[in-house]
C-alpha cells in the first residue's frame, strides 16, 4: 500500500489517497505531481506501512 501525500497549507502533510501496487502507485503520484506543481505544493510518494517517503516532488526538482 502506498500514500499519496500533498503539503498542506497549514504546515502539514495531508493524505490525498491511498493505492496499492508499485506502478500504479507512481502513475498516481506522477498526476498528483502535475496538480501540486499548478497550485505551488510539494507532493509525496510514501510507503504507507513503514511511513517512509519514496518520492517527493521537492527531491527530484533539487535533482535537476
Amino acid at each position: 500500500m502506498f500514500t499519496i501525500m500533498f503539503w498542506d497549507t497549514k504546515n502539514y502533510w495531508t493524505e490525498i489517497a491511498t493505492v496499492s501496487g508499485c506502478e500504479f502507485a507512481y502513475e498516481i503520484y506522477r498526476k498528483a505531481c502535475e496538480l501540486a506543481e499548478l497550485v505551488g505544493k510539494d507532493c509525496a510518494l510514501v510507503d504507507a506501512e513503514t511511513g517512509e517517503v519514496l518520492a517527493s516532488l521537492e527531491d527530484e526538482e533539487e535533482d535537476k
